[in-house]
């Protein structure tokens, strides 16, 4: 039996985790922990159904820096196709960042859309062309509105 194939219209991002004890005060430092991570809905997504068995292929963009081509060397290792991410020389890479505190148990999450933001044209023509041999789709609205709704 075939896996089942699942396009994924959706952000790509990387993560930038910082974990502190609790948040400083207003002109303080305070130390912390830092690792980053792939991330974006759509990423997350796409490694979730790969994870599940299924063929998962990822169709978004990522900027022409060294945050897009590390995602594009990570995400493969999850079994996510990456031969629909385009790659965007005008806009950077999409970022979350990512800030937690224990003593607060809280978290803040600042996204900077980078590259998702222009998500367009080419992705939905890379999405029509590989739809006859899918067997769902799935989107969320991290992209650009106008090419998911």
């Amino acid at each position: 039996c075939t896996a089942p194939l699942v396009l994924v219209l959706g952000s790509i991002n990387m993560d930038l985790h910082a974990e502190t004890d609790g948040f400083p005060g207003v002109g303080s430092n305070t130390k912390g922990r830092f690792f980053n991570s792939p991330g974006g809905k759509g990423a997350n997504e796409a490694v979730g159904l790969a994870q599940l068995g299924c063929r998962s292929v990822l169709i978004g963009r990522l900027g022409t820096d060294p945050m897009g081509d590390l995602l594009l060397a990570q995400l493969p290792a999850w079994r996510v196709d990456v031969s629909a991410v385009v790659r965007d020389p005008d806009n950077s890479t999409g970022v979350a960042v990512i800030v937690e505190s224990a003593r607060e148990k809280h978290k803040l999450t600042i996204s900077c859309q980078g590259a998702n933001s222009a998500v367009g044209a080419p992705e939905l023509e890379s999405l029509r062309l590989r739809l006859p041999n899918a067997s769902a789709v799935v989107l969320q609205l991290e992209v650009c509105r106008q090419s998911v709704v």
